[in-house]
């Protein structure tokens, strides 16, 4: 994980010759499954670090589902450090996994001041309540 958080928190590194130098709204990762390659993306394409994890590899050209938990802890953890506050990471902002045609496979992370993204379902673990509110509406 913190391999991860490294290559994000590499970005905002002054002696990084490809860290952001302008605002953003988005990043894409792509992963490669079969050489385990992470390669990030600025809004303009342009590739602006990579890293690999030979755990990731696979002889399928599948990602495996802990990869993206692993990626989206890493995202979460920086956030936990007021990482994704920097002015550079321009509202609505967020990052998102992405295949090799930069099609959208799953949004890991949503930022704005006025959309909050739901990732739970919103009444989990509240099914008897809900059960037992429903049976009391409904008898009335």
């Amino acid at each position: 994980m913190q391999l991860i958080s490294k290559l994000f928190t590499n970005l905002l590194e002054p002696k990084n010759p490809l860290a952001l130098q302008q605002k953003t709204h988005d990043l894409f990762v792509q992963v490669n499954p079969l050489n385990g390659e992470i390669k990030l993306f600025n809004d303009d394409d342009e590739c602006l670090d990579s890293l690999q994890i030979y755990a990731w590899q696979s002889e399928d050209e599948e990602l495996k589902t802990e990869a993206i938990e692993m990626l989206k802890a890493s995202i979460k953890h920086l956030q936990t450090l007021g990482f994704w506050d920097n002015l550079l990471f321009d509202l609505p902002f967020s990052i998102e996994l992405v295949d090799k045609t930069f099609t959208t496979k799953e949004v890991l992370f949503f930022l704005d001041d006025d959309i909050v993204p739901i990732t739970q379902p919103l009444l989990e673990g509240h099914k008897e309540e809900l059960a037992d509110f429903l049976k009391t509406l409904l008898e009335d």
